[in-house]
C-alpha cells in the first residue's frame, strides 16, 4: 500500500497539486502541502467525487451501508495482517 501512496504523491506533485517540504522538527519527515493549484480547484474535486458516492450508494440502506464498511474494515485489517504492514485501521 505505501507504494501505491508514493506513486499518487509523485503524480500529484508532477501535476502541481501538492509541494513536500521538509519537517522543520524532524528531518526523517516530509511534510505535503496542497498547492495553491489543489486548492483553486478543490471545490470542483469535492463536489464531482460527492457525486459519485451519491450515486454509488443510490437505493443502498443504512443498515447495508454500515455492513459493507465493516467488512470492509475487517478484510483492510486482514491484508494488513498479512502483509506486515503498520498502518491505522480504516475509519470506522
Amino acid at each position: 500500500m505505501a507504494r501505491e501512496v508514493g506513486r499518487t504523491l509523485q503524480r500529484m506533485e508532477r501535476d502541481g497539486l501538492i509541494t513536500r517540504r521538509p519537517d522543520p522538527e524532524d528531518r526523517r519527515r516530509t511534510r505535503i502541502h496542497l498547492s495553491p493549484r489543489a486548492h483553486d480547484i478543490r471545490a470542483e474535486l469535492v463536489a464531482g467525487a460527492t457525486t459519485v458516492n451519491e450515486r454509488a450508494v443510490q437505493g443502498v440502506s443504512g443498515v447495508d451501508l454500515e455492513t459493507f464498511g465493516t467488512v470492509l474494515r475487517q478484510i483492510a485489517g486482514n491484508l494488513a495482517a498479512g502483509s506486515g504492514e503498520r498502518h491505522a485501521p480504516p475509519p470506522a
